[in-house]
């Protein structure tokens, strides 16, 4: 095959995804039965049944605070579950980087009612709080605190449905879930096979509403998890072939979203990167980034998780270069056109990608949230000790030295490439 060939088919092929109708909703099964479409919200409709099928007529709610209902989701939740005599409990708590707290709070609110599916609405955090309180409500005898730290390993737990509206997480397809724990200033992450989600919804209509800041976090927070999904020990064909398609798609409509919050084809397509992504880092797992990150966001909140990894990914990927650079670039290639793979890219790669970060939003580096490189011996210590983070670090393409660590943190510090 000719380079000229391969490149024109190459671009033929990528125009088959990018042609295909938005508003035809299509069922992505990997783990969960997920439906992905303009007007996908309307199979909530099919989800209740099945559930009725199931003689399971109880659910609890887990939302964040208002988005829920200023993006249009309650109004076709609500006269649904009516419509079908489900009985619900609402618990609208979840924030950002949810916490153990938040998870007992929603137990405690849904004991009466004893249901016995749970329904998240929401991006990670509402998600991945519903599959902890999903375990939790069948081990009565448990706190968050305790699943959290692993006091005990659950065996099943109670449906879960969610209503995605946001594409970063990819939760909505995988079986994982992270929940801060206060006291500990930690964030430990859950990765059980009876944590997937039965049925999803993907409706970019819902996303529609997300503002340019969380647009482009959690559109990063998917660029994470290919870059990472692909690059672990354990990564295979199936996670680095993800990878590259979700590379391209958010190369391509991140742009487009960020002009024009309300373009549905974009937000399509960038909803289908992020489950992709999902699908890719739970077959090839993640290692610096989010493991570091997890660290950083444990002990400030307030971080946006795909802010937070922004503000580390040039540094982990220029230490990952010497022995990923090749599917690196095949990644990043569609975002810094000319990538490799060669060894010398290094530094290139990393300035710009740091100039492609701010230029879509994540234009702070750790000082600018107050971190110190004085405190970096406990962020060290954090990582050796939170569960499952010493696993994470385990599967980087190179290893985990308290020197490499040092050297991502110290480089993410500040800006060097560009000015703030």
């Amino acid at each position: 095959m000719s380079a000229d060939y391969a490149a024109t088919l190459a671009n033929v092929c990528a125009r088959a995804t990018d042609e295909v109708d938005i508003h035809k909703v299509t069922e992505m099964r990997y783990g969960s039965i997920c439906y992905l479409g303009v007007g996908a919200i309307n199979k909530f409709d099919d989800i209740c049944k099945a559930m009725v099928a199931e003689e399971k007529t109880r659910v609890g709610i887990i939302t964040g605070s208002s988005s829920y209902r200023s993006n249009g989701v309650w109004a076709v939740v609500e006269p649904t579950l009516r419509k079908y005599n489900i009985q619900f409990v609402l618990y609208s708590g979840a924030t950002p980087n949810p916490t153990d707290t938040e998870a007992d709070q929603a137990v405690a609110a849904f004991r009466a009612l004893n249901p016995n599916w749970i329904l998240a609405i929401g991006g990670g955090s509402p998600i991945d709080l519903g599959k902890a309180v999903a375990i939790l409500l069948c081990y009565p005898e448990h706190n968050a605190q305790d699943l959290m730290t692993f006091k005990f390993t659950p065996n099943h737990a109670l449906t879960l449905n969610t209503i995605n509206t946001t594409h970063g997480t990819g939760t909505e397809v995988d079986r994982f879930s992270v929940v801060s724990v206060t006291a500990l200033h930690t964030k430990p992450c859950l990765a059980y096979d009876f944590s997937y989600p039965k049925y999803s919804i993907d409706d970019p209509r819902i996303c529609a509403s997300l503002s340019r800041f969380q647009t482009a976090c959690v559109t990063v927070d998917a660029l994470a998890h290919v870059t990472e999904g692909s690059t672990t020990s354990c990564a295979g064909p199936l996670s680095i072939a993800l990878g590259q398609q979700v590379g391209r798609l958010i190369s391509k409509y991140l742009p487009r979203v960020l002009a024009d919050g309300h373009n549905l084809e974009a937000r399509y397509h960038l909803l289908y990167a992020s489950a992709l992504a999902g699908m890719s880092f739970d077959s090839g797992m993640l290692h610096y980034t989010h493991a570091m990150e997890h660290v950083l966001s444990g002990m400030k909140p307030e971080i946006y998780h795909g802010f937070g990894l922004g503000m580390i990914m040039p540094a982990v990927f220029h230490a990952c270069w010497p022995a990923k650079g090749v599917v690196l670039a095949s990644i990043l290639g569609h975002i810094i056109p000319g990538l490799t793979g060669a060894p010398a890219e290094a530094d290139h790669m990393y300035v710009e990608l740091e100039k492609w970060l701010v230029s879509v939003g994540i234009d702070k580096k750790l000082d600018g949230f107050g971190f110190r490189e004085e405190d970096f011996p406990e962020y060290l210590r954090l990582l050796r000790t939170t569960v499952p983070l010493p696993t994470l670090l385990s599967l980087a393409p190179v290893e985990a030295t308290d020197e490499v660590v040092h050297q991502i943190y110290t480089r993410s510090l500040h800006f060097h490439s560009i000015q703030n």
